[in-house]
């Protein structure tokens, strides 16, 4: 099966400046479940970038343009407000549109699958 990977680099959180790939094209969920937090960074393909997305927008986020969700990036997120949400599998999945996006741990806490 050939399958297509999204890849770019992750703006923000703990994945900043860090490759980031996703088998889907809205993004990634990467949670921590040791300290009960995660991030939903969303992908933008013009850009190959991955940026976390910040509190507060989840509600009306699909119905944005690109634009409008970059300008709330740069205005939350880049200019230093945390985007950290606590792990709340329900939320997060309602956030991340839930098919099309990949849910991991943080690579540093995953475990190799033998």
């Amino acid at each position: 099966m050939d399958e297509t990977l999204f890849t770019g680099l992750g703006v923000a959180g703990p994945m900043d400046g860090r490759t980031i790939e996703s088998r889907f094209p809205g993004g990634v969920v990467f949670v921590s479940k040791p300290t009960n937090k995660a991030w939903v960074y969303d992908f933008y393909p013009a850009q190959d970038k991955f940026y976390a997305r910040p509190l507060g927008y989840d509600a009306f986020w699909t119905e944005m343009s690109d634009e409008q969700k970059l300008a709330v990036v740069h205005e939350t997120t880049l200019s230093g407000i945390d985007a950290t949400r606590e792990l709340d599998f329900t939320k997060i999945r309602s956030a991340a549109d839930s098919a099309d996006f990949d849910v991991r741990a943080l690579p540093e806490e995953a475990r190799e699958v033998v």
